[in-house]
């Protein structure tokens, strides 16, 4: 089975940006690399490759150009990739009252 996903945190403004992605390996299998991936404004998904010893990573983009999404996957060093849940960076909606 592949590593197991790590647990994300995220820290900057919702809908705005800037943002940095902080993850904590989970699981008894190490991660040979993680997979950043995220969605820019234009709704292309791009991707970054880090080393295991990396635990964070500042996405690109803030304001109009802030990322929608992202996700962080650990891969083990057979290429196995973890699940990656999708997290949103959208300020949340306001319910009518």
């Amino acid at each position: 089975p592949a590593a197991a996903a790590p647990t994300v945190t995220i820290t900057g403004t919702l809908g705005a940006g800037p943002f940095t992605l902080n993850w904590t390996p989970n699981g008894s299998e190490n991660a040979a690399n993680w997979v950043v991936q995220w969605r820019d404004s234009g709704g292309v998904w791009r991707h970054a490759i880090l080393d295991t010893a990396k635990r964070t990573y500042a996405l690109p983009g803030s304001g109009a150009t802030a990322p929608t999404q992202a996700a962080v996957a650990a891969v083990d060093r057979c290429g196995n990739m973890s699940t990656r849940p999708v997290l949103s960076l959208l300020a949340p909606t306001p319910t009518p009252t």
